[in-house]
C-alpha cells in the first residue's frame, strides 16, 4: 500500500489531567516524565476474549497525550465518524475504557498491529498490546503492511519502555481507519485525551 505521505500537526490546550494518549517524538523530548498529577490507569490483563488486552506489567503507568500526529501519517478520506462525532467505545485497552462515551477528535488511514514486546526499561513482556501503526515502527511505511510473526522496532513512546522495544506482530488490521479519541473514563471522573489508538470495529454511533 502506498502513500502520498503529508505532515500534519494537531494540538489540543491539556485543561484536564491526562491519563492515556500518544506521546511526542521521544528522540526529540528524551527524557520526559509522566505528567504529574494524573490518576493511576491500571492496564488489564490478557483475558482470551477477541481483543486481548496488555499483561499487568502495565500496572500502575501514568500516561500522558499531547496530540502529535507520526510523521507521514495521512488523514483519512472517508472515515465512518468524523471530527466531533459522539461514538461508544467497544474495547477495554485500559480499565475503564469500555462502554465510555468519547469524541473523536480525528482520523487516519494507515495499518494497524497488535504486538508484544518486552519492555526495554525493565524486560517485563507485554502481550498483545493495541494498536501500533505503521507510522510507529522503525523504518515507516512500506509498500505492504507487516506480516503476523515479524519483528520490528518500535518507534514511539507511548507507554514507558515501549520506545526502541523489538516487537512481534500478532495480528494485523490492514488498510484501518485508526482514530484519536477523547472520552471519559467509566470508573472514575478522569479524561483521556487524544488517546491513540482505536481503530474502526472498536467503535459504535450513539
Amino acid at each position: 500500500m502506498k502513500r502520498n505521505y503529508k505532515f500534519l500537526t494537531a494540538s489540543v490546550a491539556l485543561s484536564t489531567v491526562l491519563v492515556a494518549g500518544g506521546c511526542s517524538d521521544p528522540e526529540e523530548n528524551s527524557g520526559d516524565e509522566a505528567s504529574e498529577g494524573g490518576d493511576e490507569i491500571v492496564e488489564t490483563g490478557e483475558d482470551g476474549t477477541a481483543n486481548p488486552q496488555p499483561n499487568d506489567s502495565f500496572g500502575g503507568i501514568e500516561l500522558s497525550g499531547d496530540g502529535e500526529i507520526p510523521e507521514g501519517l495521512e488523514t483519512a478520506e472517508d472515515p465512518a465518524f468524523e471530527e466531533g462525532d459522539t461514538v461508544t467505545i467497544n474495547a477495554s485497552h485500559i480499565a475503564g475504557m469500555e462502554g465510555a462515551e468519547g469524541t473523536i477528535v480525528s482520523a487516519f488511514d494507515t495499518n494497524a498491529y497488535s504486538v508484544s514486546y518486552d519492555r526495554s526499561d525493565s524486560s517485563e513482556r507485554v502481550e498483545n498490546y493495541q494498536w501500533v501503526i505503521d507510522e510507529e515502527i522503525r523504518g515507516g511505511s512500506q509498500e505492504d503492511p507487516y506480516a503476523e510473526g515479524e519483528e520490528v522496532e518500535i518507534s514511539t513512546e507511548r507507554i514507558e519502555g515501549m520506545y526502541e522495544a523489538t516487537a512481534v506482530i500478532e495480528a494485523v488490521e490492514e488498510d484501518a481507519t485508526v482514530y484519536m479519541v477523547d472520552f471519559s473514563l467509566t470508573e472514575s471522573e478522569d479524561t483521556a485525551l487524544n488517546y491513540k489508538w482505536l481503530i474502526e470495529k472498536e467503535l459504535s454511533a450513539n
